[in-house]
This record gives structure tokens, C-alpha cells and sequence, in this order.
């Protein structure tokens, strides 16, 4: 089964020449300019060279799986609340519980300025 040849698009909100090669769109420059057209040129042809298939940069041993991304969410998430209830174990240092969790971040806060609450008496 031929595939059709990918079209050069204008991407109307930012001005750039965009082309959609098995899903993913790639930004090329700005629409009509001769840097766009080469780079559509290059895409085109690497895409036509591999089978109708561009082949991807990166290698596949670098790429992590959604199980190892989903565990180093949960242990984030885990030692996350546990600050956040105070019910920390004593066995877990602050910096352990961390370490690689950037979740706390992304809601402002800094993973060293966690502090447990002030419990009432």
C-alpha cells in the first residue's frame, strides 16, 4: 500500500511551515521561506530513503517505559504526602524523600522547603 507524499502546511497561529510524517508534525521555519522548503526537502527524502518511515534519532535503550515512569511517579507521590501529613517514618531522611521528585516543584513548592504542619494541641 503507497502512501501519499506529506504537504508542506501553514501553521497559521505561529507563522511556521509545518508537515505531519507518521503522526508527529515538524516545525520547519517560517512558512514560504527557503529554509523551510530545504528542510521540508530533507524530511521528505530521509522519509522516502527509510520506506515511508523516518527513523527515530534517539536510541530505543535511552527511552523509558510508562511502568518505570508510573514507579518513579508513585515514589514521588508517596514520600510527597507523607510530608505533607507528617507521617514521615523516622528512617527517612528528608533529602531521601526528595530525591528525583519533581511533582512538589511543578505545585511551587521546592522539594527542600517542604516542612511537615504544625500539629495542634
Amino acid at each position: 500500500m503507497s502512501k501519499r507524499t506529506p504537504s508542506i502546511c501553514h501553521h497559521k497561529a505561529s507563522g511556521q511551515a509545518v508537515v505531519r510524517i507518521d503522526g508527529k508534525d515538524y516545525y520547519l521555519g517560517t512558512y514560504g521561506s527557503a529554509e523551510s522548503q530545504t528542510e521540508y526537502d530533507r524530511l521528505v527524502a530521509e522519509w522516502l530513503g527509510n520506506g515511508q518511515r523516518l527513523v527515530s534519532s534517539a536510541p530505543v535503550t535511552d527511552q523509558l517505559s510508562v511502568n518505570e515512569i508510573a514507579l518513579v511517579y508513585w515514589e514521588c507521590a508517596v514520600s510527597y504526602y507523607q510530608w505533607a501529613r507528617g507521617t514521615v517514618p523516622a528512617s527517612r531522611t528528608r533529602s531521601a524523600s526528595s530525591r528525583n521528585c519533581t511533582a512538589a516543584r511543578r505545585r511551587g513548592h521546592s522539594a527542600r522547603g517542604l516542612s511537615k504542619p504544625a500539629v495542634s494541641a
